[in-house]
């Protein structure tokens, strides 16, 4: 059975904010705090627990990485999806970096950065049917002079916009959502995605822009050539798509993608066309991203330095014979298995980490979950007959979006210095939280 090394950092608590935004700090690895799991845990950062904690210096290098990889090498820009960490702090990172606006989910979520004059141009990737939200949208759109891009997949959907866009004399820039295999939005055939298209480029203050898809099934790969292989065959079937829009004489300049592990393995080859990217979760990872070979033990196999960077700091309150039980349970790690129902490998509600550096068992996992209690099932030989009651634990969450939606705060932590055990942490809001209509 595979067996992990894990150290411990110490850290302090203070009350002020040291972490500063310096663009030049973006390339820079702090290797001391990452492990063969991509991180070492900081479990005595935060005065309570449960606390959803951020590894800063590792969220600056996935940043970082990420924007070398999608715009440097493979000259595509870069509209994350905020939905994965609903943070304005972690938005001004990822623009300072070099993204060209954001990618949201619901209205609400969109209209907190909107409000908060994070950026001047959003992508709204869900439909938009709220007459309300729609209002308040192009409102504070023209308000901010910010541009709007909108994805559709249906007629409803497309002309609500145009009446919002006309009333407020206010254009919105319109991406035909396209199904790729995940069976969710997006149109299945040719003859819709064109319709559409020409609805909205006949539209007086619409204007078609291109089409957009999200490859979510590439969350069901186990490994890197099959999340190359989703990868390739979405750009195939959008460069089909943009080459019969073109010969029917529409101009579609944007050819959009967003799915983090299909993005993050991608070589030039396997997105040909592809303009744009909106992928999110990349800022933190998860358990799901290790087990896909995305970070951890197998960062090697992707070639950019992605690391965990998000995890749970948590308290053993009982310990039984089969059993620990930590104070994170469904309320703070949520129940999700992994993004669209997958699971992958190992099962389990998130990935157990101590403090005992010897050795810990690879798999140990939080087996189940109460609402406020998760178990942890104890095997013979798994290490954790040194973890008593009141000591801390880290977990990596299966899926980390929905974690970070269920907190109020993100405990930011950053070492002081290289040759120094101290750290320092500050509490950044979960600015979107709860915007999920």
């Amino acid at each position: 059975m595979q067996k992990v090394k894990i150290s411990l950092t110490l850290v302090r608590r203070v009350t002020h904010l040291p972490i500063a935004r310096h663009s030049n700090r973006y390339t820079t690895r702090c290797a001391s705090i990452h492990s063969e799991h991509g991180l070492v845990p900081i479990l005595d950062a935060v005065a309570h627990t449960p606390a959803v904690v951020v590894l800063y210096d590792s969220l600056l290098e996935n940043i970082a990485s990420h924007q070398q990889h999608i715009a440097g090498d493979l000259g595509i820009a870069i509209r994350p999806h905020v939905k994965s960490h609903k943070s304005l702090e972690i938005a001004r990172l990822q623009l300072d970096a070099g993204a060209e606006g954001i990618t949201c989910s619901k209205a609400t979520e969109g209209i907190t950065f909107l409000e908060n004059r994070i950026c001047r141009s959003l992508t709204f990737a869900y439909p938009m049917l709220s007459e309300v939200h729609s209002e308040k949208i192009f409102a504070l759109a023209k308000e901010t002079a910010s541009e709007l891009w909108f994805t559709v997949d249906s007629m409803n959907v497309l002309r609500r916009l145009h009446r919002h866009a006309q009333a407020h004399k206010y254009p919105a820039k319109i991406l035909v959502k396209i199904d790729t295999g995940l069976g969710r939005c997006g149109v299945t055939n040719y003859t819709d995605a064109l319709s559409l298209a020409l609805e909205a480029d006949r539209a007086s203050h619409l204007r078609f822009h291109g089409i957009y898809s999200h490859a979510g099934h590439a969350y069901k790969e186990t490994n890197i050539n099959g999340l190359r292989r989703v990868a390739r065959q979405e750009a195939l079937n959008l460069a089909a798509i943009k080459q019969r829009l073109e010969h029917d004489r529409l101009y579609v300049p944007v050819v959009h993608t967003g799915s983090t592990p299909s993005a993050l393995v991608s070589h030039r080859e396997d997105v040909q066309g592809v303009t744009h990217c909106s992928a999110g979760n990349y800022v933190f990872l998860d358990y799901g991203g290790i087990k896909m070979g995305l970070t951890g033990t197998n960062v090697a196999a992707t070639g950019y330095g992605y690391h965990a960077a998000l995890g749970v700091v948590s308290t053993i309150v009982s310990k039984k014979e089969k059993h620990l039980f930590c104070d994170a349970g469904s309320k703070v790690l949520s129940s999700d298995q992994g993004a669209h129902g997958s699971t992958g490998p190992g099962g389990g509600f998130g990935k157990v980490l101590t403090a005992f550096g010897n050795r810990i068992d690879a798999d140990v996992t939080v087996s189940a979950l109460s609402e406020e209690h998760g178990w942890i099932a104890r095997r013979e030989g798994d290490g954790l007959d040194k973890v008593e009651i009141g000591d801390r634990i880290f977990i990596i969450p299966n899926h980390s979006c929905t974690t970070v939606n269920l907190a109020t705060h993100l405990h930011v932590t950053q070492r002081v210095a290289s040759d120094s055990v101290d750290s320092v942490a500050v509490a950044w809001p979960v600015s979107a939280r709860g915007c999920v209509y």
